[in-house]
C-alpha cells in the first residue's frame, strides 16, 4: 500500500522527553506565535557552535565515582546533536537523572533501546538526508569526481572503557574483520565500487592517528549517506575497538589465552571456525546491545548494557559519551534506561495502563489502541499516533525482472494504472489498519474497477475462461509474492 501510512506508536511522556531535553509541540497556535517561536529557534541554532563551550558539566551520579573530569571524558570538540525540524520539537536544555521503563517483546531485542542508542559514524538533521554531517565521525570530505572520502575523527574521543578512539579501531575493523574472509566470507554490497558485489572492494588508507581514507573505482556520491540514516547503520560496521576485540582475533591473540575463551564460550569444536564463531559472539554491534555478553563491552553510545536477567534489561549511563548540549551538559540526561521482556501485546498494554511503562513504540498494536485511550489518565500517559515517513508494506513491480513477458507488460504505463485504479483502499484501511491510515496525496488513489479493465483492455490483455487476464504469450498473468513463513 502506497503512501503515508499512520501507524500507532505509543508516546508515553512521563519521562521519554528528557531523552534529548525535547518537549512536543502543542496544537497549532496563531501565525504570528509560530513565527516567533520559528525565529527563536532559528536564533539559538545560530549562536550554538561547540566550540565557544569552555565549561563542561556532568550528570550527580557520576559526581561519585573514580573518573577523571568531565572535560578529559569528551572528546576536544564534543558533538552537539543535530537538530530536527523546528516544526517538529521544541528543544529545550534537560534536567539530569532518572530511569525511563520501556517494554519489549523479544528476549535479545529492544527496537526503542536500539534506536536511542545507535549511533551512526555520520548524521543527518532529519530523515530525508537532505544533509549529512559528521556524528561520531567529526567531518568529512569527497573529492570532485566522488571516488575518494576523507574522514576526520574527533581528537580524544574515548571507548565506555576509557580508552582512546584512533584510526587502529578504523584499520582493524575494516582489514581485520571486513576484509578477512573467515569472518566476512562476502564483503557487503555498500562497500564495492557501484554498490554492488562485482564492484571493486573499497580500498582503505590511514592518514594520522585521527584521519583516514576510504577511495572506490567509480564515483559513489551516495557513500556517505550509508553511514548515516541508510539502514539504520551505526558504527560497528567500520569502527570497532581493537584493543578489546584483538584479544580474540587468532592474528592478535595469546594462542593459550583464546582456546580458553573458546571453551568458556562453548564454541570448541575442534574446527578451524571455533575462533571466528567464539569472535563474532563477542563482538557486539548495534542491534545487539540487549544480548547478556553485551555487558562490559566498550561502545560509543550513550548508555552502556550493565544487567541482564530473564525479566530485564538494564543499561546505564556512559561516562564518556562523546555528546553535549548547547550549554555544555555532557549527554544522555536520563540516567538509566530499563527494559522489561514480557510475553505479547496484552502483558504490555497491562504494564502502560499500570503506569509501569515510560515509553513504548513498538512492543503493541494498532487494535489496542481504544484501551490505551481509554485509560490515559489513569495510566498517566499519552497515547498518540505518529506519521511514519516511510511503510512497511510497500510493494514495487521490477521494471527489469529477466523475462520478456513480465517487462513487456509492468513497462506499460497503461498496467501500472490499472493495479492503482484497482486497489481498494478504504477497505485495505478498515480492515487492516483499523481505520488509522490514510491514503497517498501524491498520486490520485481513487478505486475505480471499470477504468482498471478498460486500461486493461486498452493494452489487448484478454480474459481466460476463468476471467483471469492474459500476457502476451497467451498465458494466465501473475504477480508472484515470496513471503517468509513468519510473517504469513
Amino acid at each position: 500500500m502506497k503512501g503515508s501510512i499512520k501507524l500507532f506508536f505509543i508516546f508515553l511522556l512521563v519521562l521519554s522527553m528528557a531523552i534529548g531535553g525535547c518537549t512536543p509541540k502543542n496544537e497549532p497556535s496563531s501565525t504570528a506565535k509560530d513565527s516567533e517561536k520559528e525565529d527563536t529557534v532559528k536564533e539559538e541554532e545560530k549562536v550554538v557552535d561547540v566550540t565557544d563551550i569552555t565549561e563542561f558539566e556532568q550528570a550527580p551520579m557520576l559526581d561519585e565515582r573514580d573518573l577523571p573530569p568531565v572535560k578529559e571524558r569528551l572528546p576536544k570538540e564534543p558533538k552537539i546533536p543535530n537538530e530536527l525540524p523546528s516544526d517538529q520539537l521544541t528543544v529545550e536544555i534537560g534536567k539530569y537523572g532518572g530511569t525511563l521503563n520501556t517494554v519489549a517483546q523479544s528476549v535479545d531485542w529492544d527496537p526503542d533501546l536500539f534506536v536511542m542508542n545507535n549511533e551512526p559514524l555520520l548524521n543527518t538533521p532529519g530523515i530525508l538526508g537532505e544533509e549529512v554531517t559528521g556524528n561520531v565521525l567529526k567531518d568529512y570530505e569527497v573529492s570532485d569526481d566522488e571516488k575518494e572520502f576523507t574522514f576526520y575523527m574527533r581528537e580524544g574521543l574515548r571507548w565506555s572503557d576509557g580508552e582512546p578512539v584512533t584510526t587502529e579501531d578504523v584499520r582493524f575493523a575494516i582489514e581485520d574483520v571486513q576484509f578477512n574472509e573467515e569472518i566476512t566470507p562476502i564483503l557487503p554490497a555498500w562497500l564495492h565500487s557501484g554498490g554492488n558485489v562485482d564492484g571493486a572492494p573499497m580500498k582503505l588508507e590511514i592518514v594520522d592517528e585521527n584521519t583516514f581514507k576510504i577511495s572506490f573505482d567509480e564515483p559513489n556520491g551516495g557513500f556517505p549517506i550509508s553511514l548515516a540514516i541508510q539502514s539504520w547503520r551505526g558504527y560497528a560496521d567500520l569502527l570497532k575497538p581493537a584493543h578489546y576485540l584483538k584479544k580474540f582475533h587468532k592474528d592478535y591473540a595469546d594462542p593459550q589465552e583464546l582456546q580458553e575463551s573458546i571453551k568458556e564460550n562453548d564454541f570448541a569444536e575442534g574446527e578451524d571456525t571455533d575462533w571466528v564463531n567464539n569472535f563474532n559472539y563477542l563482538d557486539i554491534t548495534e542491534r545487539e546491545l540487549n544480548h547478556s555478553n553485551a555487558v562490559d563491552f566498550p561502545v560509543l553510545y550513550p548508555w552502556l548494557p550493565k544487567e541482564k536477567t530473564k525479566t530485564h534489561v538494564t543499561f546505564e549511563r556512559n561516562p564518556y559519551y562523546f555528546k553535549v548540549d548547547a550549554e555544555g551538559n555532557q549527554l544522555p540526561y536520563i540516567d538509566t534506561l530499563k527494559s522489561a521482556i514480557v510475553q505479547d501485546t496484552e502483558v504490555t498494554a497491562l504494564k502502560v495502563i499500570a503506569g509501569e511503562v515510560d515509553f513504548n513504540r513498538e512492543a503493541t498494536a494498532l487494535t489496542k489502541m481504544p484501551v490505551y485511550r481509554e485509560n490515559e489518565e489513569q495510566g498517566g500517559y499519552k497515547a498518540i499516533l505518529a506519521d511514519l515517513h516511510n511503510t512497511p508494506s510497500d510493494v514495487f513491480l521490477n521494471l527489469t525482472y529477466e523475462d520478456p513477458v513480465w517487462r513487456e507488460v509492468v513497462q506499460d504505463l497503461r498496467f501500472r494504472q490499472a493495479l492503482n485504479y484497482a486497489i481498494d483502499r478504504e477497505e485495505i484501511i478498515e480492515t487492516l489498519y483499523f481505520g488509522f491510515a490514510e491514503p497517498s496525496t501524491i498520486i490520485d488513489s481513487t478505486f475505480n474497477i471499470d477504468k482498471a479493465n478498460e486500461l486493461l483492455d486498452e493494452m489487448g490483455m484478454e480474459k481466460d475462461s476463468d476471467g483471469y487476464r492474459m500476457g502476451p504469450d497467451g498465458k494466465r498473468f501473475t504477480i508472484p509474492f515470496e513471503v517468509q513463513a513468519s510473517c504469513t
